[in-house]
Formats: C-alpha cells, structure tokens, sequence
C-alpha cells in the first residue's frame, strides 16, 4: 500500500542537505566578515595573473590595465545602474575621487610596480594598508596609539622586510627597489580610498557606489590611454593576454570590488582591511604554484609576521 509519508520523509532527507546550503550562502552573503574574506581571496588572483600577460607578451601595465577596465565596463555599469538612491553633484565627485585613489592610482602604480618584484612581495606590501587605515583613522578620531598597537604595526613591517630580502635575493636589487617604491605609493593611495570609501557607501549603497567607482577609474584610464599609447598596439597582443585581461576584470576586479563595499557597509573600513588576511597568503602560493616563483624560509617568515603584525592591531 503506498504511504505518502515515506515519500515526504525521502523528499525532506533530500532536500535537507541543499537547505542548509542555501542557508549558508545566504548567511554568507549578508556577514561583513565572509564577505570580506572572498573578497581577498578574488583580489589575490590579481598579481598572478598580471604576471602572466607581462610573461606572455611585451605589454605596458597601461595598456594591460586599460583591458582590465574595458572588460569590466558592463559590469560596472549594471551596478550602478542597481542602486536607486539619487545622486547629488558632491556624490558624483566623492565617486570621481574614490576611483582616481582606489582605481586609476592604486592600480596603475601597482601594475608597474610588478613588473620588478615578485607576486608575494606585491601582495605583502599592499597587505600594508590596514595600517594605513588604521593610523589614518587614529589621525583622525585624535585617538592615541597604544603600545599594542604600535608593536603590532613594527611586526608587520619586520615581516615585510624579510620579504623584501627574499626578492633582493633573487633580481637586480635597483629593479627590486624601484618596484617596492611603486607598490608602496599604490598601498597609500589604496589605504586613503579605504578611509574615503565607508561613509559614502552608508549614502548611496554598496552596488552604485562599487559601479560608480569602477565607471569614473575607467574613464580616466581611458584618456590616459588614448592620449599615451596608440590604439594599434592592442592589436598585435597574443589573445592569452585578452583571457588574462578577462579574468581580471571578472575575478579581481568586479567581484572583489562588490563584495568589499558590501563588507565595508557592514563592518566598517578598519574590520573589512583587516579581515583580508587570506589575500597574501593565497598569492604566495599561488605564486609558488602557478609562477614557480622560488620558496624561502624569509619569505614564509615575513608572511607569517605582516599577517599576525595586521591582525593584532586594536582600536
């Protein structure tokens, strides 16, 4: 005799599993934390990736940056046009500043800067910038810097010292140098658009304001491009460079993008730069991986030290 009962039980044991799952995810989607840890791990991706299209072609980091931005343009625009809070002339410059730092500066000394030292150095001194924010918002808030804190922030640049001696180890030390200086400037700039950025994500919403940014950094690389490189160059690239380009703009820079403005519209600029700490472990081995860029015991070690130097700085 049949028994629906049975049925229902089978269909509920099924069902179960992909039940929880949905709750997860959506439990992942609105925590600030999870959602500023998958935006690391995209935007680690970054440096390999960058280091691919230079090994696979003669491109300038202008021209590589430039497709990164064009790839992402629709996307960019979609998000934007999601957000329904109306927009005031100082909304539309704040947007113009946070993608001049965030964007067009930040990314663009970046991708120099990485033509001269290795994936894991990149993303070492780039994982800087919580400090950055965090003595920028001591400067601000007139807080003092607790002891605790300042020994956190010297254990984080010893870490990144033993990095730095890593690649000085393995490339002309000039080369090295002027690619940290590079990088460096690009942790500043990334670091004040962190600081701008929580305050007008509150006031127009994390999917314009990640639009919006992207849309007024794209423009800006555009005119540099048009007016520095001749567009024929594009044309003579082999087309990995394109897929590159592709992936970047998807992975590194659209969705890490989202989900950090989401997270900082949850838990604040400080949290959302500081729970980011899978970044730089994930590039390393990426890079060891993917680039077969050399091990060393001074690289590990400083990793270990900026990461535990970042993660320990209190308010």
């Amino acid at each position: 005799m049949y028994d629906s009962s049975t049925d229902f039980a089978a269909h509920e044991s099924l069902a179960s599993p992909f039940a929880r799952l949905n709750r997860l995810a959506r439990r992942a989607y609105t925590d600030g934390r999870s959602l500023a840890v998958a935006a690391a791990a995209a935007a680690s991706l970054k440096a390999v990736l960058v280091k691919l299209a230079y090994a696979a072609s003669s491109i300038t980091p202008l021209s590589l940056l430039n497709l990164r931005m064009l790839f992402s343009l629709p996307f960019f625009w979609l998000l934007f046009r999601r957000g329904s809070t109306p927009l005031t002339l100082r909304h539309y410059g704040l947007l113009a500043l946070m993608g001049f730092l965030g964007y067009y500066l930040s990314s663009l000394t970046d991708f120099i800067g990485l033509q001269w030292v290795s994936a894991g150095l990149e993303r070492l001194i780039l994982f800087t910038y919580p400090s950055i924010v965090f003595f920028l918002e001591v400067l601000t808030r007139r807080a003092r810097l607790s002891r605790a804190s300042a020994s956190a922030i010297a254990l984080s640049y010893l870490g990144l010292a033993l990095a730095f001696g890593h690649d000085l180890q393995l490339g002309r030390s000039e080369l090295v140098w002027l690619g940290a200086a590079w990088i460096g400037a690009s942790a500043l700039a990334y670091g004040l658009y962190h600081v701008g950025a929580a305050s007008l994500i509150r006031e127009i919403g994390a999917s314009r304001y990640a639009g919006g940014v992207g849309l007024a950094a794209s423009l800006m690389l555009f005119a540099h491009g048009a007016l520095a490189e001749p567009f024929a160059g594009y044309l003579s690239l082999p087309p990995e460079v394109f897929g590159y380009a592709l992936l970047m703009a998807l992975l590194c820079t659209v969705l890490p993008s989202w989900l950090a403005a989401r997270a900082m519209a949850r838990i604040g600029a400080t949290a959302t730069a500081t729970i980011g700490s899978l970044g730089p472990v994930l590039t390393i081995a990426l890079g060891w991986v993917v680039l077969a860029e050399p091990f060393s015991w001074l690289q590990l070690g400083g990793m270990a030290l900026v990461v535990g130097g970042i993660l320990r700085l209190k308010h």
